[in-house]
């Protein structure tokens, strides 16, 4: 056999692997979204979507935790602590304050006046885990415009970066940076939709509106672990799980 027999036999026996491989492969689930059980839950420690060990082969698929009974979890909730969810409301409020101050503070700076000194939260507060001061932020209503959860209530997105970084971030966190914000979401294990009306938003499977109680389970992740792959093909459809699997209105989470 010449060699460049042999390159097109290689060749032709690579492609044959792969498409057998693609065969035996299972199908992705309808709008990309699998349904989630309580074993799962507990099993992954928050981050079935990411691995430490050689993940070349796996996909990330959605899971939708959502319809999983609260009571089936037996868990203790950190934020139903005496006096927590008022001092978070607190929190939220001086925020929300800050946030127009600085609005209509903006001409001031302009012509050389100093800004309003910047408002923090207590320390009590401010040591919380992230999930819980993120939905806290999110539950309240005067922030909507700056940071607000996408109508579906499984992903959530910051609407004015700057204003964020300047009145809202000082307020429950130690760094006022907004890429610093940014890699803390990712320690997380969030993930950035890429397209579609989610785009932009970030999402985890146990962060969803009206569903606190799922937070208990989400980790912030080592830096050895890796997010497993994700296409902009493969991103779940929130709006057409909305559908099937709708989760509560901001009113109602309350």
């Amino acid at each position: 056999m010449s060699s460049k027999e042999a390159i097109k036999a290689s060749k032709k026996k690579k492609s044959t692997g792969d498409d057998e491989a693609a065969a035996d492969a299972p199908p992705r689930p309808a709008n990309n979204v699998a349904v989630g059980t309580l074993v799962e839950v507990k099993a992954s420690e928050g981050d079935a979507s990411s691995t430490s060990g050689n993940a070349k082969d796996q996909k990330y698929i959605y899971r939708d935790f959502s319809q999983i009974p609260e009571q089936d979890f037996d868990v203790d909730y950190e934020i139903d602590q005496e006096g927590l969810l008022q001092a978070l409301e607190e929190s939220t409020a001086l925020a929300a304050a800050q946030t127009m101050q600085q609005s209509a503070a903006q001409s001031a700076y302009m012509i050389g006046q100093n800004p309003p000194p910047v408002m923090r939260a207590s320390g009590w507060v401010r040591s919380q885990r992230f999930p819980v001061k993120l939905y806290a932020l999110l539950s309240q209503p005067n922030l909507s415009h700056v940071i607000t959860w996408m109508p579906h209530g499984r992903s959530w997105k910051v609407l004015k970066p700057r204003i964020f970084e300047t009145a809202v971030l000082p307020v429950f966190f130690e760094s006022d940076n907004y890429h610093s914000f940014n890699r803390v979401i990712n320690a997380w294990s969030f993930r950035r939709k890429s397209s579609g009306p989610d785009r932009g938003s970030y999402f985890h499977e146990l962060f969803l509106r009206g569903k606190p109680h799922l937070q208990k389970y989400m980790r912030r992740l080592p830096r050895t672990h890796k997010k497993l792959a994700m296409g902009k093909d493969e991103e779940p459809d929130f709006f057409e799980l909305a559908k099937t699997s709708p989760l509560p209105s901001l009113e109602e989470a309350k």
